[in-house]
């Protein structure tokens, strides 16, 4: 959230609504697939994490983290690609969904290193939630971000520099800060439910920090 608006956006409690959605089955479609990001806990912090890191992955599938690396992800998302966002949970102060299922579905391709590994994310907002999501609201998420380099601490290409330094929102795309993050600190300094580290926006309109994460890519050939 940071920069996305006037600076005032982040220092803003949002409002809790609570989710009227029916969970869906999770990765249950005929599509093949890959899994790229897994946060069980806190046991990584991803934030801080250096752009070496972030091209070659770390962690393990089977483990409790997990990047597949962006160099591994540019060969499997040049065309045809859907990516699925999983979120467990939310550790926000006084959510009123702190079990709740969050996911969603895009359209997506990742740029090569020479880009900085530019992501394009779509989204149709005519879809029906059973098939793109509950978290997926057309804009206030990943589509945000639509066009933007990758971030991390030793290589930031965001132009709002403290969207990585001091709101530890990297390694993740960046501009302006962002809609949503993935990748920031699981235990932000400046606390939860504001938009800092490890977050998502809900239709627009109220931050979750989720539990665990997981982020998946298929083809759509």
């Amino acid at each position: 959230v940071a920069e996305m608006f006037p600076p005032l956006v982040i220092l803003i409690l949002l409002p809790t609504i609570v989710s009227s959605f029916i969970l869906p089955p999770q990765i249950s479609d005929d599509q093949n697939w890959v899994l790229v990001q897994k946060r069980d806990d806190d046991s990584e912090d991803f934030w801080n994490r250096s752009w070496k890191d972030y091209k070659e992955g770390f962690g393990s599938e089977q483990g409790a983290f997990y990047w597949m690396g962006l160099e591994k992800l540019h060969g499997m998302a040049t065309k045809d690609t859907s990516l699925k966002i999983e979120m467990w949970g939310d550790r926000a102060p006084g959510s009123n969904n702190p079990e709740e299922y969050y996911w969603a579905v895009y359209t997506f391709s990742l740029g090569a290193e020479s880009t900085n590994y530019t992501a394009h994310f779509d989204y149709d907002w005519r879809t029906p939630v059973e098939e793109a999501g509950n978290a997926t609201t057309g804009w206030y998420d990943m589509t945000c971000n639509d066009g933007v380099p990758f971030s991390t601490v030793d290589r930031i290409n965001d132009p709002v520099s403290q969207c990585v330094t001091d709101y530890h929102l990297g390694g993740w795309w960046l501009r302006n800060c962002a809609m949503a993050s993935l990748n920031g600190e699981y235990w932000p300094s400046l606390g939860l439910g504001n938009g800092y580290g490890l977050f998502w926006i809900v239709d627009g309109l109220y931050v979750i920090n989720p539990a665990k994460t997981k982020m998946w890519i298929a083809s759509t050939n």
